[in-house]
């Protein structure tokens, strides 16, 4: 990773992780914190005499546990004490040498680290008393290995100085006789580069020398092919808008007396960049009275009154200029970026701090003047295409240089800060001091939530969509004088989709239904003036995690505070729970009902509240109305509710079964009238449909028979529907016969067969009593017995299949004088759609629990429409149960299920559907029943095996 994330890095582990009383080191290893004023014996032993902010550490017990991946305390702590010193940014410093210089198969190891006062005997060498500090540590070359300690000071040199500037730190290093020193400065040291024992020999001095490596550890790795970014004119800009509609505006003026703010920017400590006054040797001087000092064109200090103004920038900036010299040395070696301006002190000759100066946004150190060192190849245009490859936010090419600023950015590292909405990534920021308590997170949190909820930067963006019909300015506190906010990207997700939804089934000309945000994130001054701390509305608009909604004045009647309620359910809900990537640990919601608004924020679990002045609609108790919302949240987080994207389509596709009834008229689906209306070719692989077969024609009277048959059936009963339109639709059923699975012939089969099989009085007795519906494979004679014996009902016992499926399943003899049969509708032949028919009747007559029987998943696939029909369309349906005979099938059954209920939620037409699907199980077959022994099969099981095995009978007979 380039060295200008490092510090960075170290930022973040070190300075997130002290817990009250402990620090977790790089390892993953928490050590108790000791406080000082509980030593009384010995203390002046374990005084920091650099105060460099070490901690005073226990570890008693503890030697063999890691600060880093290869520092061990044993070897790191003095062996005379089970008190030690150690600063974490330190043993960043140290295990990066470290794995610097594994990488080029040099072997170190830690010749010395912590030490009490006792240990160095007194001595007041620079070396002895940062060790005592904790804050330094001493690397030699391990015995046999290769490499020499001129490595390690190099390795060190390009690892360390980025790392010690997130503390605003100096680097020390003291090549010694048979090691190498490397400390981190406290107080106001400076940086520090000796020997002491060792004799330099370099080519160049030990402070060029070391410089250089500093350099080297700046420059990052690899770079970008930019050819494909366009140069930029003089006088152009990118984007082509108002600089503060990009990067914001200016907040504050930064001064080295706001420490805090002044510890955000960072300094460049190297010389692969040039900056106008570190050449000039200009200095800087601050506010009037202050000493002057020079700005160093050597080994700058980090400490804050060191840092040299024109080095001095925010983190972003400084990414962004480490990557820009990379690409421009790359591109002509030699050439070298200038920076002649970056932040300014508003008492440094820039008294003019608002937007409308181009140079106000210096003051927060999100502003550079650059161009290049000498020379002029490659020229501004084509810097500016590097600088666009380079990522900057803003580039305006000013003629004789460059103007360039960046947006607000917490932290050094821009994935670590990105936050992505629908439509847009924001950055999170840190907000200036002196309006950081209007943003403070509850006293109650813990620090590391901070990461959880961060700060965005309203600044210029406020007409921003942050999705489709969630702009940013509904989001935002109303008072302009609270510029930040927080915001959860779930909580703009739900606001959308209640909005799509709520408009999604609209025909032309209905009015568009406004849901208005009545109230998004308040700052703590707003939250605090408008509720009580009792109020459950505190501490959550703050967070960024609430919406407070409403339907404008012009919505329709209907469009209530219930209703809204019961939308923000169906869409927030399950956003809040399933979602993965929010850092959020809310996984459920809450509402609040009010008397013209509804109140909704992340939560734990599900709770609803009415206040006083809501009134709950006519003839709803609390306990009813309560108990409804709670089912409406289970089946929401299920996603069992239907609730298609696209309803129009979705219906206009929808073809619902319905029960036996004499006024059905059976319609073909859209899809099957818009294919017949467009007459497609046929494709190479697709059947093409056909009667005049030598089967259809030798099979005419094997299939009148059939129709007699039936009809003399029929005719022992009484015709409920028209008796013709009944015998045509018996005809149409039965003796149409073509090939194919699809095409007209095969249309008008399935409509004459629905037709006749809904129209006549032959019922599927599984309405009768509710918990008897059974599916399984009728090839599977092991399943059936589950699903048809012992008590259980199965389609195999309903009258209307008895009446047709011996006629479907019938066998002939083609040749009377040959033994041998076939299928008078088989598949290839002469389909038929009379058992698919049935199994959807069935389906959509079951009332109570069904069962499916299943082997396996493929078995499951198949029972797809039985599975759609009470799922998706029973309502009398309450409960689904899928047994699988193999436990290894089980996962992938259960996948089937789930997938299959998500198409139908996403493609299910509400008008025709159950509100929600209907819930089910994926089981195990039960135990009883896997020990109970097979019954010997009936004279129906018989009678299948015979007719399955005709051929091997057949065969059989003629030897």
């Amino acid at each position: 990773m380039a060295a200008y994330l490092l510090f960075g890095i170290a930022f973040v582990l070190c300075h997130g992780n002290v817990e009250s009383d402990t620090v977790l080191f790089r390892s993953n290893e928490r050590f108790t914190i000791v406080s000082e004023s509980n030593v009384t014996t010995n203390a002046e032993e374990f005084k920091d005499p650099k105060n460099t902010g070490s901690y005073l550490l226990n570890g008693t017990g503890l030697a063999s546990r890691a600060l880093s991946l290869n520092i061990i305390l044993s070897k790191f702590k003095s062996q005379s004490s089970d008190y030690f010193r150690a600063h974490p940014i330190l043993i960043d410093c140290a295990q990066l040498t470290i794995t610097k210089l594994q990488k080029a198969s040099v072997a170190v190891e830690v010749k010395k680290g912590y030490q009490t006062a006792s240990d160095v005997k007194g001595s007041t060498t620079l070396q002895d008393l940062y060790l005592r500090s904790g804050a330094a540590i001493q690397l030699g070359i391990k015995a046999g290995g290769s490499g020499t300690l001129v490595d390690i000071a190099g390795a060190a040199l390009s690892s360390c100085p980025v790392v010690f500037e997130s503390a605003q730190r100096n680097l020390g290093l003291v090549l010694m006789a048979d090691r190498v020193h490397i400390h981190m400065t406290g107080g106001t040291d400076r940086p520090y580069i000796a020997t002491d024992g060792y004799t330099w020999t370099g080519a160049q001095t030990l402070s060029v020398w070391a410089q250089l490596k500093i350099d080297e550890g700046l420059e990052p790795t690899g770079t970008s092919n930019c050819d494909a970014f366009p140069t930029l004119a003089s006088g152009s800009r990118f984007p082509d808008k108002n600089e503060s509609e990009v990067v914001g505006t200016l907040d504050i003026k930064i001064t080295r007396r706001m420490e805090n703010d002044f510890k955000r920017l960072v300094q460049y400590q190297g010389n692969n960049i040039a900056f106008e006054d570190s050449e000039s040797s200009a200095s800087w001087c601050g506010e009037a009275g202050n000493t002057c000092k020079p700005c160093s064109s050597g080994i700058v200090g980090n400490s804050l009154t060191d840092r040299c103004a024109d080095r001095v920038m925010s983190s972003r900036m400084y990414n962004f200029l480490v990557k820009l010299s990379k690409l421009i040395s790359t591109k002509t070696p030699g050439a070298k970026l200038k920076v002649l301006e970056a932040w300014d002190e508003a008492y440094d000759g820039h008294t003019n701090g608002d937007s409308s100066n181009p140079m106000a946004l210096n003051y927060e150190g999100r502003a550079v003047k650059v161009k290049l060192n000498t020379g002029s190849s490659p020229d501004l245009p084509t810097i500016a295409q590097l600088a666009r490859c380079a990522g900057a936010d803003f580039i305006q090419n000013n003629g004789d240089h460059l103007y360039i600023s960046v947006k607000m950015m917490r932290g050094s590292i821009e994935s670590d800060a990105i936050r992505s909405f629908p439509n847009v990534q924001l950055l999170a920021v840190d907000v200036p001091e002196y309006v950081q308590s209007y943003y403070d997170l509850p006293t109650e949190f813990h620090s590391e939530q901070d990461q959880k909820y961060p700060l965005f930067d309203s600044s210029g963006k406020e007409n921003l969509a942050l999705a489709d019909g969630a702009i940013l300015r509904q989001f935002i506190s109303r008072d302009p004088e609270f510029r930040y906010f927080r915001l959860n990207p779930l909580i703009v997700r739900c606001y959308r989709d209640i909005v799509y939804h709520e408009n999604k089934w609209r025909k032309d000309g209905d009015p568009q239904i406004n849901v208005v945000i009545n109230r998004a994130f308040l700052a703590n001054p707003e939250q605090n003036s408008m509720f009580d701390r009792l109020d459950k509305r505190y501490n959550t608009h703050n967070l960024g995690i609430a919406l407070d909604i409403s339907y404008d004045a012009a919505a329709p009647a209907g469009y209530n505070v219930t209703r809204l309620a019961r939308i923000a359910v169906q869409k927030c809900a399950p956003l809040f729970v399933h979602d993965k990537s929010s850092e959020s640990e809310w996984k459920g919601m809450s509402l609040g009902l009010y008397k013209n608004s509804v109140f909704l924020v992340m939560d734990e679990g599900f709770s609803l509240y009415t206040s006083k002045d809501y009134v709950r609609p006519d003839g709803w108790s609390e306990e009813h109305f309560d108990d409804e919302f709670y089912n409406l949240y289970e089946l929401a987080i299920n996603k069992r509710i239907v609730d298609p994207d696209y309803k129009d389509q979705a219906c206009l596709f929808s073809h619902p079964p319905r029960r036996q009834s004499i006024s059905f008229d059976y319609e073909h689906p859209e899809h099957v009238k818009r294919r017949r209306r467009r007459r497609s070719v046929p494709t190479e692989n697709q059947c093409i449909p056909q009667d005049a077969t030598p089967f259809c024609q030798s099979t005419a009277n094997h299939r009148d028979e059939v129709v007699a048959e039936i009809r003399s059936m029929l005719d022992r009963k009484w015709y409920y529907h028209d008796k013709d339109e009944v015998l045509m639709a018996l005809d149409g059923c039965f003796k149409i016969c073509g090939t194919c699975l699809e095409g007209t012939i095969y249309e008008n089969k399935v409509q004459h067969c629905n037709n006749f099989l809904h129209w006549i009085s032959w019922d599927l007795n599984n309405d009768k009593n509710p918990d008897i519906t059974n599916f399984y494979s009728r090839e599977n004679l092991n399943t059936r017995r589950y699903a048809c014996e012992n008590g259980e009902h199965c389609i195999e016992q309903a009258p209307l299949f008895s009446l047709v499926a011996p006629s479907a399943e019938l066998l002939y003899r083609p040749n009377p004088a040959k033994s041998v049969e076939e299928e008078l509708y088989s598949s290839a032949d002469n389909p038929t759609p009379v058992f698919s028919i049935l199994e959807e009747l069935y389906g959509i007559h079951a009332v109570g629990k069904v069962k499916f029987w299943v082997h396996d998943d493929t078995e499951m696939t198949s029972m797809k429409t039985a599975l759609k029909t009470v799922m998706l369309y029973n309502p009398n349906v309450t409960k689904i149960e899928i047994y699988v005979v193999s436990p290894a099938s089980k996962d992938a059954v259960r996948k089937i299920v789930e997938t299959s209920a998500s198409d139908f939620v996403s493609n299910g037409c509400p008008e025709h559907s159950r509100f929600a699907l209907t819930p089910y199980e994926v089981l195990d077959i039960p135990h009883h029943l896997k020990k109970r022994s097979a019954e010997p099969p009936g004279l129906k099981e018989e009678k299948l095996i015979e007719r399955r095995n005709w051929e091997k009978k057949w065969i059989d007979m003629e030897i």
